[in-house]
């Protein structure tokens, strides 16, 4: 019988957003069961106002009927915890229980379950997919593709990660071929078509490809934006990352929690 491994992750607030507007799931599309998406949408952090509290519930044992009091446990004690948090000035924590260790803090470094739920969070892509699969805009506020093997992405202004540096085209320029030029990543090989990228202005970049290659927008709603800073030292950097998304990395306890 396989053993459950819970992970806690404690994620800090690094500004104002409400789940509902950033399309995401909390937990990822299984455990969102348990905290439905409408409930997660009238959340609105604080920067971070709510204390989730997973149940630990054996994966051979669990039936219709635990499954449902624990999520309403679940439930209740998110929504009573948020009053608290609020009355305290709008501060507080989310703690979520994953199936498995993270191990990575490197978004172009695995294709983890685990690690997509967390680091979704640090991170922004160019490119953002609804539950209903369409592809909507996150950093990159439109793209188009200009002929078979060419597309152009406009990013938004105004961004910028939590160290204070503004998100641009050179932080675009910079993941991608980053991606795809070192070949010890994980996701690497999926960005091997990829020719030339260069940026047009401050917030534009075209791509060019070796052939047509049409699931690009899509491939691109999976890997996190870096920022040209953390190519002068990658190791230190991936100690303590920062991102444009809306919670910013405090600590990595290996196996226990981030």
């Amino acid at each position: 019988m396989p053993v459950a491994v819970r992970t806690t992750v404690k994620f800090v607030g690094a500004y104002p957003v409400s789940y509902d507007a950033r399309r995401t799931s909390l937990l990822g599309d299984a455990a969102s069961m348990l905290i439905p998406q409408w409930v997660v949408g009238a959340l609105s952090l604080t920067p971070a106002v709510v204390v989730a509290r997973m149940p630990h519930m054996p994966s051979w044992t669990l039936t219709r009927r635990r499954f449902l009091l624990a999520g309403g446990a679940a439930l209740s004690s998110s929504m009573a915890r948020t009053g608290v948090a609020r009355a305290q000035g709008r501060r507080g924590e989310i703690i979520a229980g994953l199936s498995e260790r993270m191990l990575t803090l490197d978004p172009a470094n695995h294709y983890s379950i685990s690690a997509t739920s967390v680091l979704r969070h640090v991170y922004d892509p160019l490119l953002d997919v609804t539950n209903d699969d369409r592809l909507v805009p996150a950093l990159a506020e439109s793209w188009r593709p200009l002929n078979n093997t060419t597309w152009r992405f406009t990013m938004r202004k105004g961004a910028s990660f939590h160290d204070g540096s503004p998100f641009t085209a050179d932080s675009v320029v910079f993941t991608l071929k980053r991606v795809r030029d070192n070949s010890k990543l994980i996701k690497s090989f999926v960005y091997q078509d990829i020719d030339e990228v260069q940026k047009d202005g401050d917030y534009a970049v075209t791509v060019t490809t070796k052939r047509p290659f049409g699931s690009l927008p899509a491939h691109l709603t999976m890997l996190g934006m870096l920022p040209p800073s953390a190519g002068a030292g990658e190791e230190a950097f991936f100690q303590k990352p920062v991102g444009t998304g809306p919670f910013r990395f405090v600590s990595w306890t290996h196996g226990d929690r981030v």
